[in-house]
């Protein structure tokens, strides 16, 4: 295969919602925000005569700035080692990487560096793999840096819209509620994956489990069904969040004021330690922002934003 020299790519891959209440490891979201801003990482890719890669973006410090150990870098080598079985030989590109997510936020941002990555490679080498061979790549990505494969932000921040998750990389898409809101709140601190899974219980009472799961395939079924008032009745975790919760100041407080302003729903983003809450109108959606803007103790890199499910994810800008 002959690669065209002359090739720029830019891309853009999504902020993400991985658990979604309901769902533990089985529920992920491509989220964007209303206000027409780009709520995730931003890639490009150029022809050049050896590898370059270059950090921008606000969260720019966050990320070790020696390329060898950056997760772009590592995206690229295991990209390389899937090409020889295509018996296509790599090209050498300079890639500039926008970090507009904050690490160890709860909104994806490894995952959505990962995708951005496999994602211009994949456009650029004239899109050798398919969909669901990017989505093995990006969960063998989240291995080699978590230690284990989990597709809940991989999977949404590459094919979009509310992903029902399998350990195979076998992916769902599902309906969703057109006119359902998503205010997102990142209080401005990190917590990270390790930590927050390492506060689980590593048993649950039977009852417990089973009582979630019976509730996680009802709220499917709503969503099949659309079934908004089912849906809104079950938005409850029991078995997560009680745990999680304690690594998130004030996290009693912004449900509450959120609740109380209208939301139908509210809950950690993942690991957390962003929080979401789901409002079914406009009107509630603004006033959940402006109360979370004016009760929540905040920092400068704390913000909200009024979402929407993007049904797009991935995409060449």
């Amino acid at each position: 295969m002959v690669i065209n020299q002359m090739k720029k790519i830019k891309i853009f891959a999504p902020a993400t919602i991985a658990n979604f209440i309901v769902g533990f490891d089985s529920l992920g979201a491509s989220i964007e925000a209303i206000d027409g801003s780009y709520l995730g990482e931003f890639l490009t890719i150029s022809s050049d005569e050896k590898f370059k890669l270059e950090i921008t973006g606000k969260y720019a410090h966050q990320l070790p700035q020696n390329p060898d150990d950056n997760i772009i870098t590592k995206c690229v080598e295991n990209f390389h080692r899937q090409l020889a079985n295509k018996k296509i030989t790599p090209q050498n590109f300079s890639l500039i990487l926008e970090k507009n997510l904050p690490v160890c936020s709860g909104l994806g941002s490894s995952a959505s560096s990962i995708v951005a990555a496999i994602f211009a490679l994949n456009i650029y080498y004239d899109k050798v793999f398919s969909d669901e061979e990017l989505l093995v790549l990006a969960g063998q990505m989240e291995y080699i840096i978590n230690g284990s494969i989990h597709y809940d932000n991989v999977a949404p921040c590459l094919l979009g819209g509310l992903q029902l998750i399998t350990s195979s990389a076998k992916n769902k898409a599902l309906p969703w509620f057109e006119d359902w809101f998503i205010i997102i709140y990142y209080p401005g601190i990190e917590t990270s994956t390790k930590m927050a899974r390492e506060i689980l219980p590593k048993n649950i009472p039977l009852r417990d489990a089973v009582e979630y799961w019976q509730n996680f395939a009802l709220f499917i079924d709503a969503l099949h069904s659309d079934d908004q008032k089912l849906a809104k009745s079950l938005f409850n975790d029991e078995l997560i969040e009680p745990h999680r919760a304690k690594l998130i100041p004030n996290f009693d407080l912004a449900c509450k004021t959120s609740l109380e302003h209208g939301a139908i729903a509210f809950g950690i983003s993942g690991s957390g330690p962003t929080c979401f809450a789901i409002a079914d109108s406009i009107e509630n959606a603004n006033k959940i922002q402006s109360s979370l803007e004016l009760n929540m103790p905040s920092n400068e890199h704390a913000f909200t934003k009024i979402c929407k499910i993007n049904k797009k994810g991935a995409r060449v800008i």
